[in-house]
């Protein structure tokens, strides 16, 4: 028997290169998916939770523009906080949305599933790069497509004003 040695013929400037193709990969899968995501959340209808979201939102806008003088946000009908608990939901992204609305020229739930999926692309891109730091750059690309082509996020990514928010602050606090 044949005793063979394998030897490895990858010099520096070859790793390099590919990594540095890897890295365009990943950059322009990047802009791919966020692109795609934006140009996808004009053709999103509501969801059951967005009328409501919208609603405290606009109580919570009106109580930190008045410094606290409008209190109404404590005081939803039923019809709006229908489950008495949405008061404490934490209404920081619907405040972001109702700033960006008055900013926006397409109508105010069109507006907020365009914020919807820049936030829903930002969970996608930081949970890439929690693969990429601790695995590398080709599964980070591999992370970025699976969660793209994941249907539930996706189209959660759109016009889910409460949890795809809470995933991605999360996902960019883990990183």
């Amino acid at each position: 028997m044949e005793n063979k040695t394998v030897i490895n013929t990858s010099t520096p400037d070859a790793i390099e290169s590919n990594n540095s193709i890897l890295e365009w990969i990943f950059i322009i899968s990047c802009a791919i998916i966020g692109i795609g995501m934006a140009m996808s959340s004009f053709h999103y209808g509501l969801s059951g939770d967005e009328a409501y979201a919208n609603g405290m939102g606009k109580a919570a806008w009106q109580y930190i523009s008045t410094f606290g003088k409008d209190e109404s946000i404590f005081h939803q009908p039923d019809q709006v906080n229908r489950d008495g608990v949405l008061t404490y939901y934490g209404n920081i992204f619907d405040i972001i949305c109702i700033w960006i609305n008055k900013l926006s020229p397409w109508d105010e739930y069109t507006t907020r599933h365009l914020v919807n999926a820049l936030v829903g692309f930002l969970g996608i891109f930081f949970s890439a790069k929690i693969i990429k730091k601790y695995f590398g750059t080709w599964p980070a690309i591999i992370c970025l497509w699976l969660m793209v082509f994941y249907p539930f996020y996706f189209g959660h990514a759109m016009n889910n004003p409460k949890d795809v928010p809470l995933a991605a602050f999360y996902i960019m606090g883990i990183y």
